[in-house]
């Protein structure tokens, strides 16, 4: 279920662009962005953070355009201004509806807005440049989750390879009896079968491929099947702020599970002490998983000093 917001056109804004960021995701980073001096001049001393869109809507629609692409329209108002609003195929939002409080506006057979026009005023143009700097500046350290691309699967593969390894390296080194194949910690055709049975995305840092991530949601449960960093990009908190992003993503989920080798100290860190799951289960050669069709249950466990995977679960309030 989708949080309730206000303004016009929110519920079916679900366009998304190249980041897999909808309308609603920008209204709640400009939320914290727009400020009196990116306010129409003439709006600017009535302008409040209880009342912040006020005076923004040219501004914010053309950046929108840029994000989105369509068509910027303009509800005529009384006193030959016009009202700026965003048209993305169809799916019509305005962001800054809610400066005219409980006031419907009339979005039909409006005329088509161009920057061209509304840029000839140089305050305008700078405005826009401002409200610009400060958002890419914000999706520049923002963390989020981009649907995988085929065309990124492959990568995708190695980079969780990669990831996968350093850690057990980091607390092993090489040793191959923890090597599924290859040299490799888990194999391909285990990463394949993830990501072709869930939902697999890509953790973006700005426009930086810095990790990603497969789930699994079933109703009000919720496997998290793959997640790793990059080791490059490790303590820098992006682990945790995809996590938060996959609960956003399924608000639905009232119970979410994972497992993890025992060897892994940074991972069991994170999904207790970081994340709020709690382990529930210890999978070992006296009790195998019998889920797993990888290993098929006890053959997992042929070296019972170095095996062994609990099992997690976060029950959401």
């Amino acid at each position: 279920m989708t949080a309730e917001y206000k303004f016009y056109g929110w519920e079916s804004a679900d366009v998304k662009d190249k980041r897999g960021l909808t309308p609603r995701d920008y209204y709640d980073i400009l939320s914290g962005i727009w400020q009196a001096d990116t306010s129409a001049p003439r709006m600017r001393g009535d302008w409040s953070a209880e009342n912040k869109t006020l005076g923004q809507c040219s501004i914010t629609a053309f950046l929108l355009q840029d994000l989105y692409g369509g068509k910027v329209y303009g509800v005529p108002l009384g006193d030959g201004n016009f009202h700026c609003y965003n048209d993305v195929d169809g799916c019509v939002f305005d962001l800054t509806s809610e400066q005219f409080g409980g006031a419907r506006l009339d979005y039909g057979n409006c005329p088509e807005q161009f920057r061209q026009v509304h840029f000839k005023k140089e305050e305008k143009r700078q405005r826009y440049e401002l409200l610009k700097a400060r958002l890419f500046a914000h999706l520049a350290d923002t963390v989020y989750l981009a649907p995988l691309t085929s065309d990124d699967r492959d990568q995708f593969i190695r980079d969780n390879q990669e990831a996968f390894n350093y850690g057990a390296l980091e607390e092993f080194g090489r040793r191959d009896d923890h090597f599924e194949e290859d040299g490799e910690i888990i194999s391909r055709k285990t990463i394949e079968r993830s990501i072709d049975e869930g939902e697999a995305y890509r953790i973006m840092r700005g426009d930086d491929k810095v990790g990603g991530v497969v789930i699994n949601v079933d109703g009000g449960r919720g496997d998290l099947d793959l997640l790793f960093v990059s080791p490059k990009a490790h303590s820098k908190g992006i682990g945790y702020a995809a996590w938060c992003e996959i609960e956003r993503l399924h608000p639905e989920v009232k119970v979410w599970e994972t497992v993890t080798p025992y060897f892994e100290k940074r991972n069991i860190h994170f999904y207790v002490n970081r994340c709020g799951f709690h382990i529930v289960e210890f999978y070992n050669s006296h009790h195998p998983d019998p889920h797993d069709p990888e290993t098929g249950g006890e053959s997992r466990f042929e070296d019972e000093e170095n095996d062994g995977v609990f099992r997690f679960e976060k029950r959401m309030n």
